[in-house]
């Protein structure tokens, strides 16, 4: 309990000190913070839609086997039944290659927005 009340106060006399200096706005830190954000729920989810799509190939691409094997393998037939999206080793992999490259966009502008705000602050 104390590290975070440390850390908020470091916080806290950051966010002071860069409206003392005026050099980033609290708009301009809460929209990187949200970009970083942004960028580890889509590096998460990318790493996370590797292993069903793993489990569907050993499953020999049977759905039926696929939902008795795995523990969440209803949910997501569901999660896809309710997006009318056919349940399909194509669909799997497109889902993935979207997420990857959702990814890597968000990546690229996290470093662009931040490189950005360091020249500003330079």
């Amino acid at each position: 309990m104390l590290n975070i009340k440390k850390n908020l106060k470091k916080f806290n006399d950051f966010i002071k000190l860069l409206r003392q200096l005026k050099a980033v706005s609290i708009k301009r830190i809460l929209f990187l913070i949200s970009i970083i954000i942004l960028v580890m729920v889509f590096d998460a989810l990318s790493i996370i839609s590797v292993m069903p799509l793993i489990q569907f190939i050993q499953s020999n691409q049977n759905i039926d086997q696929f939902v008795n094997t795995v523990s969440y393998g209803q949910q997501l037939v569901n999660a896809y039944q309710f997006l009318s999206i056919p349940f399909t080793l194509i669909n799997l992999s497109i889902i993935l290659l979207l997420l990857v490259l959702l990814r890597q966009f968000m990546n690229i502008f996290e470093v662009q927005e931040t490189e950005r705000t360091r020249l500003e602050i330079a």
